[in-house]
């Protein structure tokens, strides 16, 4: 019985020590770098309907994945400025694909009906492990991944 009884202990430590380790490796995660995240703009093209959507590429050069936002936003040149249209969200909510590190994303938008050049302002967060999104739930004190905004380089109408 006093053999059951260590055994028992020492399998309950080994659990909790286990579990220590994956909470100290699912909570101290490598910090993100926003500026090594690019969005480029590709070219014109028309989609199944014929209407015209510009072609966008979004590089992530970072050492996390990222996971762009369900909305989008497009600013348009004014000026010296920019003029910021209404926020535009995607069907049904849906973020976009998680990017690896060193990997791309390719998707298109409907471009701004106006004869001015414009930029593409793209909200995108450092996307979760299932580890840290399993301690959240759990209420387990893990730090809130920050969230960035990405530009694109300015596109001419005309192109």
């Amino acid at each position: 019985m006093d053999s059951v009884r260590r055994w028992l202990i020492f399998m309950s430590l080994c659990a909790l020590v286990i579990g220590l380790v994956i909470i100290v490796l699912g909570v101290r995660a490598p910090v993100g770098n926003a500026t090594a995240v690019s969005g480029t703009f590709q070219y014109y093209s028309n989609d199944a309907s014929g209407s015209r959507v510009a072609v966008f590429k979004i590089s992530n050069h970072s050492q996390l994945p990222i996971r762009r936002e369900y909305y989008y936003e497009l600013h348009v040149r004014s000026g010296s400025g920019w003029t910021n249209q209404p926020t535009v969200y995607l069907p049904g909510r849906k973020a976009g694909p998680v990017v690896r590190p060193n990997e791309s994303e390719t998707f298109s938008i409907k471009p701004p009906a106006v004869g001015n050049r414009w930029r593409l302002c793209f909200p995108y967060e450092e996307h979760e492990s299932w580890l840290r999104r399993t301690l959240r739930r759990l209420g387990l004190p893990v730090s809130q991944r920050p969230s960035y905004a990405g530009f694109s380089d300015e596109i001419d109408p005309g192109f």
